[in-house]
């Protein structure tokens, strides 16, 4: 029987086939092409924890068939998309992203420079940090009690030890065995490709994600080990 992935982030992991433009080939297309799996990918472009823990809740959910393994990229803490309650409002109409409005305290931040969320680690509010990380623990156990194997990492790192001395508790319990990280458990994706090859090779043109060698430097050397350990 087919094995069946469901798979959450943001454009780190947002599948890039029907995307002419697109600079990079992801991670997720390369699994697509390389295993007979039935993937489902609902992974979203500027998509924060809230917005990647309601599209994969929806999907398990509606799903008639279960999945055999769930694969979560979590995102920026805080998204950095406006830094005022008026620049947000005109960004949302202006691109139609509707669905950025149930999610607002992900993106709407006064104490950070504007977009740098997305290429940079910045410390945000405590609020904040209780929010994005209780969604992943609602997430994580959630996934538990449908005793469905899942696979979280960070797209890039999102943490530090002055964060994690405020939030150790809360941190811990979601590092676990199905956490998983480079060289230190703040880090992410990122950072695993920029060690291994560099930012010259790793980063991509628009300067903002992975290049198509880094995204295949990650699957080649770490989802291809973590599926053949979930789906044997």
């Amino acid at each position: 029987m087919t094995k069946r992935i469901l798979i959450s982030g943001c454009s780190f992991s947002q599948t890039q086939s029907q995307n002419t433009h697109s600079v990079w080939k992801p991670w997720t297309d390369l699994l697509e092409d390389f295993y007979d799996y039935s993937v489902t990918n609902v992974a979203i472009s500027s998509a924060g924890q809230g917005e990647i823990s309601e599209r994969l809740v929806s999907s398990v959910i509606n799903s008639v068939n279960k999945y055999d393994l769930v694969i979560v990229q979590w995102s920026a803490i805080g998204r950095g998309y406006a830094t005022n309650e008026v620049d947000w409002m005109e960004r949302v109409i202006s691109t139609n992203n509707l669905q950025m409005f149930r999610n607002s305290n992900e993106y709407l931040n006064t104490g950070l420079e504007e977009h740098r969320t997305s290429d940079q680690f910045n410390e945000v509010f405590d609020e904040q940090y209780i929010s994005s990380l209780g969604k992943i623990k609602l997430v994580q156990s959630f996934l538990e009690n449908q005793n469905i194997p899942y696979l979280f990492f960070w797209g890039w790192q999102q943490l530090n030890d002055n964060i994690y001395k405020k939030h150790t508790r809360l941190i811990d319990s979601i590092y676990t065995a199905n956490w998983w990280y480079p060289n230190h458990k703040f880090e992410g994706m990122l950072q695993y490709i920029l060690k291994e090859i560099g930012e010259s090779k790793g980063i991509s043109s628009d300067g903002l994600h992975p290049s198509s060698e880094g995204h295949n430097l990650f699957f080649e050397n770490i989802i291809k080990n973590e599926i053949q350990r979930y789906l044997k």
